[in-house]
């Protein structure tokens, strides 16, 4: 571990991480979460460090330790199902990520992603917690959508969005809804007003470009940019 054993508290390092990872602060994200993992005092506050270290390593494009990561926190959080259940989501999204940027998303890793969130789900469910089980339930619409299936990612993602929208939820609300409106070409212009909105209340400015993207080419434009660093870093230099 290389973070500085200086650093300020647990709960302090990670609300500084997850304010860094909801501006895109991705390096300064991971960092805190660093910091986080190395003073944590019980296996909960481990296993979830290390899971928000897992997700900004993820967003960075580094799958490969995030996977390892995620189940090194797998193993802190072996007697907290809720806790397992939020991790096995995060890691199949983390391989899900990995799946839509690539054109065609090898099957065993399309099948992994699957198997993570059914557990997922079925952790979660002795939870009774149900913003985690939409949340679960959107992730599955996601990997529905990769697979090519985007009825049932429809049915999946919008079931989520109308349990997500019983509460004040709106980041989980945003990130739900910025892969609906790609499963969703027929209401994509009433879905754009939402998640603009949604942009300014949040903060999450970098969906701007996402979202420009989507409305350009759909989803199909959206995964060829994607899967290429050179035309991302064309497209950036072009907007400046």
């Amino acid at each position: 571990m290389t973070a500085d054993p200086s650093f300020a508290p647990y709960d302090t390092c990670v609300a500084g991480g997850e304010a860094e990872l909801a501006t895109s602060n991705l390096t300064s994200a991971l960092n805190a979460f660093e910091a986080a993992a190395f003073i944590a005092d019980t296996a909960d506050q481990q296993a979830t460090a290390l899971n928000l270290k897992a997700i900004a390593l993820s967003l960075l494009g580094r799958y490969a330790m995030s996977q390892d990561t995620s189940n090194e926190a797998l193993q802190y959080a072996s007697n907290n199902p809720t806790l397992a259940g939020k991790i096995k989501r995060d890691e199949g999204m983390s391989l899900l990520r990995y799946a839509s940027t690539r054109i065609f998303p090898r099957v065993h890793v399309s099948a992994e992603v699957a198997m993570l969130l059914k557990e997922s789900i079925k952790l979660l469910s002795f939870d009774g917690d149900n913003l985690e089980l939409a949340v679960s339930h959107g992730y599955m619409g996601r990997q529905m959508l990769v697979i090519g299936k985007q009825a049932r990612a429809r049915q999946y993602m919008r079931q989520a969005d109308a349990i997500i929208r019983l509460g004040d939820n709106r980041d989980y609300e945003l990130n739900n809804l910025m892969w609906l409106i790609r499963a969703d070409p027929l209401h994509r212009q009433t879905l754009r007003s939402r998640i603009i909105r949604l942009i300014e209340q949040t903060g999450q400015t970098r969906r701007n470009d996402e979202l420009r993207l989507i409305m350009l080419g759909g989803n199909t434009l959206y995964r060829i940019v994607e899967s290429n660093s050179w035309l991302r870093k064309l497209l950036t230099r072009l907007r400046k």
